[in-house]
């Protein structure tokens, strides 16, 4: 269980305490700056990884699958007693019940002989597929990782001219918490195994967008988005990222290829800053276009991006679509408090 750190909370964070600071068994610290508490999880906290792995075992129906009660259960465990100061990394408990789960979800798969589900995944081993977005991302599909557990957001929101200083994700986060436990179980996935192709999902949107809330940490990453599109070949992708490194390392190692359907965006790191994709590709040839973002409307008379829905527009999907990608600042900068 990580260690409660004190930390000063704002009016709009304090709604989300439910319970005291010291009870320690009811709370998660989450980067030194946000607690969440979950009074449904706090008796989870004294179930130790041995109970969990018996439990699942006893939890097998005849036909050898484990219940989604002892699945859930399973997932809830390793939320709540994960070392948070790994972004990363998982222990040996933690790797055995997700190969367990890995195992019981390829028993599905074959007892239903079919292309699993969206919401069938996020059931049976808990990979989180957002399907209900608002605003400009309606209709589209999205895979994303936790931004407030991702060590090279976490520098990046420091720094004051950065557009991470801005970063939305974050505060949706903090206004809602029910995010952090899916996007933390995708993190842990995605970032320690290579989720077998045919426990991939068929997803169900035209257009699929990967790290709508996060940013790569792990070439594992990028080995289970580009598996994904390629499963899901007829859809459009696309991969936002700052860290273009990280593709680049797991190319390089002959650990995946890049799939036709998918479009490599690099996010620009300053406000109000044009991005070479000339330069760029010098170094990563796999990008496809830059998208950077603009303090006013008026510092930039080439916005073309936020006027429509991105389902609608599609340029960042469509490999001849536009290779620079403008878009006005739509959130106040933060203070260094809220960070």
């Amino acid at each position: 269980m990580a260690n409660i750190i004190n930390v000063k909370w704002n009016d709009e964070e304090k709604k989300y305490i439910r319970t005291e600071m010291d009870i320690y068994s009811k709370a998660l610290v989450v980067n030194d700056d946000f607690l969440i508490i979950s009074e449904k999880m706090a008796s989870l906290a004294n179930i130790t990884a041995f109970e969990i792995k018996a439990n699942l075992v006893g939890s097998m129906k005849k036909d050898g699958l484990f219940t989604f009660k002892a699945i859930k259960t399973a997932l809830d465990w390793i939320f709540v007693n994960h070392d948070y100061s790994k972004a990363f990394s998982i222990n040996g408990d933690e790797r055995i019940i997700f190969e367990m789960l890995f195992k019981n979800a390829k028993a599905y798969q074959k007892k239903v002989s079919r292309r699993l589900t969206e919401k069938e995944v996020k059931k049976l081993y808990g990979f989180h597929i957002c399907m209900n977005h608002g605003g400009k991302m309606k209709g589209i599909h999205s895979i994303s990782t936790n931004s407030m557990l991702n060590p090279f957001c976490i520098a990046h929101r420091k720094i004051a001219d950065c557009v991470c200083c801005h970063c939305y994700a974050v505060n949706l986060i903090k206004t809602r918490p029910s995010m952090f436990i899916p996007l933390t179980i995708n993190q842990l996935l995605f970032s320690n195994f290579i989720i077998p192709v045919e426990l991939i999902p068929e997803i169900k949107s035209r257009k699929i967008r990967f790290e709508a809330f996060g940013d790569l940490g792990t070439i594992l990453q990028v080995v289970n988005y580009f598996n994904i599109s390629k499963v899901n070949g007829a859809k459009k992708c696309a991969l936002w990222t700052k860290n273009p490194v990280i593709i680049k390392r797991a190319l390089d190692k002959g650990l995946t290829q890049k799939p036709k359907n998918i479009q490599i965006i690099f996010s620009g790191f300053r406000l109000n800053q044009p991005v070479s994709l000339e330069t760029l590709q010098k170094v990563f040839p796999f990008i496809d276009r830059v998208f950077v973002v603009w303090e006013k409307e008026e510092n930039n008379p080439f916005i073309n991006c936020g006027k429509r829905d991105c389902d609608s527009c599609g340029t960042c999907y469509d490999e001849n679509g536009a290779k620079v990608v403008n878009e006005a600042l739509k959130m106040a900068k933060r203070t260094p408090a809220d960070r």
